[in-house]
């Protein structure tokens, strides 16, 4: 990570690399998932959600709440594993449109700054380049988690076949076990 040499209006004209070492519980990507986790617990216990937790659900594209609710009603026991599976996506999801916003701010800053058209030309591919390398990324993991999703939905598909072909008593049995998880 660069960091800057001075603080001053004008400084940070000679900034240095450092490295920082993020303990893995502490990272984004943690983060999100006990978030998760605790929006499963309250969704099983019926509770309200905290003012971190719904900051969490707006600040993704995606319908997070409406999977976890369909997850928590189809499978008690297994909504935790679905919300392993889309921790990870979810923060790469917040991460990019947060780049992005950084990416427009940059932009739109050195727009601002009447550069040299050279130096202009560098800057705008260098950002091109950053964009693509940010959306790749983001497309990888959501194809990564698509399969995770797509591999589950088969096994609740069969699961649901293998219960209709069992005999009404033992049928209520199982679904009976599967609420008690």
């Amino acid at each position: 990570i660069y960091q800057c040499d001075t603080t001053t209006e004008f400084g940070c004209l000679s900034p240095t690399t450092t490295t920082v070492t993020l303990n893995q519980n502490t990272a984004f990507a943690a983060r999100v998932k006990s978030m998760l986790d605790d929006i499963v617990t309250r969704m099983q216990t019926d509770q309200a959600l905290s003012g971190e937790e719904l900051a969490l659900l707006n600040d993704t594209s995606m319908p997070i709440y409406k999977m976890l609710n369909v997850a928590v009603a189809y499978s008690p026991s297994s909504a935790q594993s679905w919300a392993d599976n889309y921790s990870e996506m979810i923060s790469v999801d917040i991460l990019y449109k947060y780049l992005r916003s950084l990416q427009d701010e940059i932009s739109y800053g050195a727009n601002n700054l009447q550069l040299p058209q050279a130096l202009s030309s560098y800057f705008d591919d260098k950002l091109t380049r950053t964009r693509n390398s940010i959306e790749l990324m983001r497309k990888q993991k959501t194809a990564q988690v698509a399969g995770d999703i797509e591999m589950m939905q088969s096994t609740m598909t069969m699961e649901r076949m293998l219960i209709s072909s069992l005999s009404p008593g033992l049928a209520g049995s199982v679904r009976w076990a599967q609420g008690m998880q």
